[in-house]
C-alpha cells in the first residue's frame, strides 16, 4: 500500500532540469500519481517551502533512504536538519508545491 511509505526518507531524482530532492514522505496519491515530501532539500539546499509534490512523470529515480520502524515517531514534520543535509538560503522548484503551479 502507498501508506506503507509514509514517514520514509527518500531521495527523488528528477533529471538534469529539476535536480535531486530529499525529504520525508508526507503523502502518496495513487489516483493523481503524486508523492509529497515535507521539509524538502533540493540539491543539498533546504527549500523555503514546507512541502513539495512531485508527479510520477517528473521522477526518473526514487531511492528509499530510511524506512521508519514500528514504534518510530510518526510526526512527519519533525525532520531534523542533520537527517538530510545542511540548511541553505532557498530552493528553486520547477514542479507543483502544495497543489499549485
Amino acid at each position: 500500500m502507498a501508506t506503507d511509505w509514509l514517514g520514509s526518507i527518500v531521495s527523488i531524482n528528477c533529471g538534469d532540469s529539476l535536480g535531486v530532492y530529499q525529504g520525508r514522505v508526507s503523502a502518496v496519491d495513487q489516483v493523481s500519481q503524486t508523492i509529497s515530501l515535507t521539509r524538502p532539500f533540493h540539491n543539498g539546499v533546504k527549500c523555503l517551502v514546507p512541502e513539495v509534490t512531485f508527479r510520477a512523470g517528473d521522477i526518473t529515480e526514487l531511492k528509499i533512504l530510511e524506512i521508519p520502524g514500528p514504534g518510530d515517531n510518526q510526526h512527519f514534520g519533525d525532520l531534523h536538519q542533520t537527517e538530510l543535509g545542511p540548511s541553505g538560503a532557498g530552493c528553486q522548484v520547477g514542479i507543483n508545491q502544495n497543489g499549485t503551479g
